[in-house]
């Protein structure tokens, strides 16, 4: 913090600011604010800077910022993994390679498959949350459907967007019309 401190005060429109995992270490949810407050002072002293971190929730954060942008280290699904290209692009980083480094470290197999149950039992919430969010505020309708279900009358020549909770832990969203649906 005293380096943020530091940061902040002597900042100018013409400093170049350098921050890797900003404030790692400290309570996820308090520490991601700080990140964003930090990110929006300096985005209104106007330096340049490039801040690195592992705090993803700071994109959900309502920012007031004009010259942000985002940048993510990039990647590519090759063989059934997802390996990193070592590559800046633009837009936010929405994956992680947590699983497949922790197995090249060693992790045991039965740690790493646990880690990947609770992580899509995490995704299932989410989902149910933006579902229940999204009803209440009148936004869409939400309709559960289990594998090789038939689809409630209700959603038949409707638009739908569906969600797809991968065996890769990956969440697949698509958009269909749909006008007719049998089963074979």
């Amino acid at each position: 913090m005293s380096e943020l401190c530091s940061i902040i005060t002597g900042a100018t429109s013409n400093s170049l600011v350098l921050v890797a995992e900003i404030c790692r270490g400290i309570e996820t949810t308090k520490g991601t604010c700080i990140v964003g407050s930090f990110v929006e002072t300096l985005d209104s002293i106007g330096c340049l800077g490039i801040v690195s971190t592992h705090l993803h929730d700071i994109f959900k954060l309502p920012l007031n910022t004009n010259n942000t942008v985002f940048k993510a280290m990039g990647s590519e699904f090759v063989n059934g993994q997802t390996k990193p290209t070592w590559k800046l692009t633009n837009g936010i980083c929405r994956e992680s390679l947590a699983f497949e480094t922790a197995q090249r470290e060693g992790v045991p197999k039965t740690i790493i498959q646990r880690a990947q149950e609770l992580y899509a039992s995490d995704l299932e919430k989410a989902v149910s949350l933006i579902c229940k969010k999204s009803k209440s505020e009148g936004l869409i309708r939400c309709v559960g459907i289990s594998l090789r279900k038939q689809l409630p009358p209700s959603v038949i020549g409707a638009s739908s967007v569906y969600v797809i909770i991968r065996p890769d832990n990956r969440l697949y969203v698509g958009e269909v019309s749909v006008s007719f649906f049998s089963h074979s």
